[in-house]
């Protein structure tokens, strides 16, 4: 794991490599599915800490920070589906993608 994570930091390819199959990944799941929703949070996770937190030296600290910015994100999106329920797909992916660029950028 530590050798994998080692060779990500080095080579910037494959870190958006990976970024770009998570997010196809994350609009390729189907809704239906109970669990579908704590995959996104980790796919989230996962690309909130490659796109950020991955060249930060102690690895908890990048992914506490990581952590963060997923939790914030997923308190975002339950407060504007729970108030706004007719909300758009789109226009709710628009508002996590805003969210999570903005939590990032002050979070690291």
């Amino acid at each position: 794991m530590k050798m994998w994570l080692e060779n990500l930091r080095r080579k910037k390819g494959q870190q958006n490599l990976f970024i770009l199959i998570l997010f196809g990944l994350f609009f390729l799941l189907p809704e239906q599915y109970l669990l579908t929703n704590f995959a996104y949070a980790i796919i989230l996770f996962l690309i909130a800490y490659i796109s950020a937190y991955i060249e930060i030296d102690p690895v908890w600290k990048g992914l506490l920070f990581s952590l963060i910015v997923t939790l914030i994100v997923i308190v975002i999106i339950l407060s504007i589906v729970s108030l706004f329920p007719n909300i758009p797909f789109l226009l709710l992916v628009l508002v996590t993608i805003i969210t999570a660029g903005l939590a990032i950028y002050w979070i690291g």
